[in-house]
């Protein structure tokens, strides 16, 4: 299974790499909203986890990209959404398409177990 990481934070997206690798995901690293949306129109990925917020594309704007996806009739990736932002409209992302809201700071064993069942979705 092949997991895309898109995090601009370097020590959460190093944090969320360290929790998955030993279950043999292949793991791709974007450091940008738009990067992500390249890797995604590139390369089959099963599971998309996107911070929020960050620059060159938010996570809203890739659910919506991912959703658009689907709408044509194309495979797309299952999304995990990251948030340090308390209140955030955890059901309006879920309409958006997102298979799951994380709480940062994350829970580590929460993200490999939530991880899982995204993938068998």
């Amino acid at each position: 299974m092949k997991i895309l990481i898109a995090e601009d934070d370097p020590v959460t997206q190093s944090l969320v790499a360290a929790a998955l690798k030993p279950y043999g995901y292949q793991l791709l690293l974007a450091n940008t909203g738009d990067e992500a949306y390249r890797i995604i129109m590139t390369e089959p990925v099963d599971l998309l986890i996107s911070d929020i917020r960050m620059s060159g594309g938010t996570g809203i704007q890739l659910l919506r990209r991912v959703r658009r996806i689907r709408s044509q009739g194309n495979t797309a990736p299952t999304v995990i959404i990251m948030t340090g932002l308390l209140g955030e409209r955890e059901a309006y992302l879920r309409r958006l398409g997102a298979c799951e809201v994380l709480r940062k700071p994350l829970d580590l064993k929460r993200l490999v177990n939530v991880v899982r069942s995204c993938l068998k979705a």
